[in-house]
């Protein structure tokens, strides 16, 4: 497992699959593109019980479906 303090991912990779978890914290949307950007993402799966956020909109499910598409990340 390799874990990155910085961005909060941690990777655990397996011979046919590469599962990567992150939290967004308190970051930005531009500052979650190039976190995933970074760790060539192509891919969110969100598994939150409560996709939403009343102090980060832009983590909620209609938001995350609006803008990753757009930055080149499927959701």
């Amino acid at each position: 497992m390799r874990a990155d303090p910085v961005g909060g991912l941690n990777t655990v990779a397996h011979p046919a699959t590469i599962l990567t978890t992150f939290g967004h914290g308190t970051a930005g949307q531009e500052q979650l593109t190039d976190l995933l950007h970074g760790a060539d993402i192509a891919s969110v799966v969100d598994i939150r019980t409560a996709p939403g956020s009343r102090r980060w909109p832009h983590v909620g499910r209609a938001e995350l479906e609006r803008w990753l598409p757009q930055a080149g990340v499927g959701y």
